[in-house]
């Protein structure tokens, strides 16, 4: 499974790909765990600005393939949390309950919620 993870790592920072390639799996994860830009920004370990400068840098019609890599961490946080959507959804057998569950203080967790957690590779685990 971590070859796994690697390969896709190494295909997303990868030059063969364009800004919106590398910027819009975030968007379709910001969208499966319905969260903000802000929210998404944090999970990510990034300030809301680079979020933002990332998304326009997707959109915008550019010929320069490398405007706006992923580095490794961002990369495998997003790999990450791809995944636990995809899991989550699965379990729950519903995205909305999933997104419900992830806002939902726990007392298993001192009160947080999940949500607090993901903006750690060990919280995302």
């Amino acid at each position: 499974m971590a070859a796994g993870l690697s390969q896709k790592i190494a295909t997303l920072r990868s030059n063969d790909l364009s800004p919106y390639d590398l910027f819009a799996p975030s968007s379709h994860v910001a969208i499966q765990l319905a969260v903000s830009d802000r929210e998404m920004a944090r999970l990510l370990n990034q300030s809301v600005a680079t979020f933002h400068r990332q998304a326009k840098a997707a959109k915008s019609i550019s010929s320069e393939r490398n405007a706006t890599l992923l580095d490794a961490s961002t990369s495998e946080r997003l790999l990450l949390l791809a995944r636990l959507a995809t899991h989550g959804t699965a379990v729950f057998q519903d995205a909305a309950k999933f997104t419900r569950w992830l806002r939902r203080p726990l007392r298993l967790l001192t009160d947080r919620s999940p949500l607090d957690l993901l903006d750690s590779i060990t919280g995302i685990q």
